[in-house]
């Protein structure tokens, strides 16, 4: 597993917002530290060299809280592998 970003922030929605720096496709299950599953990327947003995403959670209210701030991973097999222009 790769790591995908950072948790910072759980919307109205009860989704986590992350910040990262790879591309994955709508529907890449994410998962923590410990390799459980956490949630969908349901949404990717802002500029392309650091957009956001959103997760659709598989985890409740006080799970998210200790997921804020901390690392959070995704599988190689849901990647889309994009070069990037030099």
């Amino acid at each position: 597993m790769k790591s995908l970003g950072i948790v910072k922030n759980i919307t109205r929605e009860g989704q986590l917002l992350l910040k990262t720096t790879r591309s994955v496709k709508v529907g890449t299950a994410v998962y923590d530290a410990r390799g459980q599953r956490i949630g969908n990327v349901s949404r990717v947003f802002g500029p392309v060299n650091g957009p956001y995403m959103t997760l659709d959670g598989c985890v409740d209210g006080s799970a998210q809280l200790k997921l804020l701030n901390s690392a959070v991973y995704f599988d190689t097999e849901g990647s889309t592998s994009r070069k990037k222009r030099g």
